[in-house]
């Protein structure tokens, strides 16, 4: 969650950039305008927003953390799960075991990992096409 959002840093050195992005008769950014001041635009050290940076990084770490924590889920052995996240993403594998806060799961038959269960989602596509038993094709 930004703590400003409706403002921008920029490095100063970038500041002409902006000035002629501002002038061009199609401009393939969202609106926005140069924050004046006294008649000029006001050039803030590092030094001064680091404070800011700090609380807004915070907020984006509580922010992930409760969304990891809404997101935990037990899943049932033998439940099709894609992963969502890391070097797993899209991989579709099958659960062994989960408690809620992690699953073990089988990756193509042969990788065993254990996973945090934020980082899985059940996969519909595969649960809802598996054919009912007794039926032939």
């Amino acid at each position: 969650m930004p703590i400003t959002p409706s403002f921008v840093f920029v490095r100063a050195d970038r500041l002409a950039d902006l000035a002629l992005v501002l002038r061009l008769p199609i401009n393939p950014h969202p609106p926005f305008s140069l924050f004046r001041h006294g008649g000029r635009v006001p050039l803030i050290a590092d030094r001064e927003i680091a404070n800011l940076r700090s609380m807004e990084a915070d907020a984006a770490d509580r922010a992930q953390r409760a969304a990891r924590k809404a997101h935990r889920q037990a899943f049932t052995p033998g439940q099709e799960v894609t992963c969502n996240e890391a070097a797993f993403i899209g991989l579709t594998g099958v659960v062994e075991q989960s408690d809620g806060k992690q699953a073990v799961v089988l990756f193509g038959g042969a990788l065993r990992m254990t996973i945090a269960s934020w980082r899985l989602t059940h996969n519909p596509v595969q649960e809802g096409n598996k054919p009912a038993m007794g039926i032939a094709a």
